[in-house]
């Protein structure tokens, strides 16, 4: 299998590893390849489970992070979002737990991460990434 494309993945300390992917390469088989090859390394264990993939993105004011779904597929967020300045970042997440109130002291989920994208007849729209 050839592919497709590359994707730069960040991890907190701002080191990167490029990844080639297939256009409809899931998030899982990112998070999948990268634990591997963090445990590969000898420093430590990473369990899948406990990781997640993140796009960052210039806010009105501050960064914003939204959390990827498994079944995205990072090459096609990044030929949709074109020009658009933002990174997928990899970093383990804590499990959540239920018996703990949300941050913002409500239930309902975290905001949601618009990213500039250039739709199909190539205008730059905002909104929630939607891949079809």
């Amino acid at each position: 299998e050839r592919p497709e494309g590359t994707i730069r993945v960040y991890f907190p300390d701002n080191t990167y590893k490029t990844l080639p992917l297939k256009n409809d390469s899931p998030v899982e088989d990112v998070i999948q390849w990268l634990c591997k090859r963090i445990s590969a390394s000898g420093n430590r264990d990473a369990d899948p489970a406990t990781h997640e993939l993140f796009i960052i993105a210039p806010g009105n004011q501050s960064l914003r992070e939204r959390r990827l779904l498994r079944e995205d597929k990072p090459l096609q967020i990044q030929a949709k979002g074109g020009a658009t300045a933002f990174k997928f970042l990899f970093r383990e997440v804590l499990p959540a737990r239920s018996d703990s109130p949300s941050p913002s002291g409500n239930d309902e989920p975290g905001e949601e991460l618009h990213v500039p994208a250039a739709g199909v007849g190539g205008r730059i729209r905002t909104g929630q990434l939607e891949l079809q």
